[in-house]
């Protein structure tokens, strides 16, 4: 297989993870796996996290993937964090015209029935064009003190604890 895409000596590939994640480096090592056994090597290098994102941002190096995790569920903010406009910049490249077109008319309807149309094509179409790697999804767990009080976390990772405080 990958002889008939040019590589007839097999392919060398870098993957960039950092261990701020669950399980980061466990899935590196899994995918590290998979691939030898269709003659990928894949060099796995784990980075602090900000050195990580740095990277991913800067386009730095010769890494031909990255694990990078979002606990948001919502479909746009998904779609266009890994895939939308800004993606091709700094992200995956994904770059496919009609996908953002597609995104942008999803986020521009009132219509629940309409968006969730698109957002099926947006979906099969990411599966199709092999645009990602999908290897779970995580749970965001929260725990706090039953006596704090005014202290928030949403679903995308925000937190608020400016009136927090701790009642008896």
């Amino acid at each position: 297989m990958l002889a008939e895409a040019g590589y007839p000596d097999g392919l060398d590939v870098t993957l960039w993870t950092s261990p701020r994640y669950q399980k980061d480096r466990q899935i590196a090592e899994a995918v590290q796996a998979y691939l030898r056994q269709i003659g990928v090597k894949m060099t796995v290098d784990m980075a602090d996290w900000g050195t990580h994102w740095q990277r991913i941002n800067a386009k730095e190096g010769k890494a031909g993937m990255y694990l990078l995790a979002t606990t948001i569920s919502e479909a746009p903010y998904r779609l266009e964090w890994n895939f939308g406009r800004n993606a091709g910049g700094y992200w995956g490249g994904y770059g496919n015209e009609e996908f953002r077109s597609i995104l942008d008319e999803a986020g521009q309807t009132l219509d629940k029935d309409v968006a969730a149309e698109k957002f099926a094509k947006l979906q099969e179409m990411v599966w199709n064009d092999n645009a990602y790697m999908f290897l779970y999804d995580r749970v965001l767990i929260n725990a706090q003190d039953k006596n704090l009080e005014n202290f928030w976390i949403n679903g995308r990772e925000i937190w608020s604890a400016l009136r927090a405080e701790f009642k008896e």
